[in-house]
């Protein structure tokens, strides 16, 4: 947690994709954020990754043809768990 008034935080903007809508069975399959300073809004910091599922099978046909989604295309997708370890820095401090 960070001391900073609100007004002074970097804010963080980020967009997931999912094999699908329900949060039980789908799963994020690319993560991406851009942080943003508070009052001049530069892009100071930007992340995306591909992250491989642990069940592509369940990925629904109407998401994948949205989104893209091939199994083969993520096989050297790290897992979520690596994805967000990479991510959490860009995120610490921000709204």
């Amino acid at each position: 947690m960070t001391s900073l008034p609100i007004s002074s935080r970097r804010l963080l903007f980020v967009d997931v994709e999912t094999t699908g809508l329900d949060p039980v069975r789908h799963e994020i399959i690319e993560l991406a954020a851009v942080r943003v300073h508070p009052t001049l809004l530069y892009v100071e910091g930007e992340f995306v990754t591909r992250v491989r599922p642990r069940h592509p099978e369940r990925c629904s046909v109407e998401t994948a043809a949205l989104n893209g989604f091939d199994p083969a295309a993520w096989d050297d997708a790290p897992p979520l768990e690596d994805a967000l370890e990479r991510f959490v820095p860009l995120a610490k401090g921000c709204i």
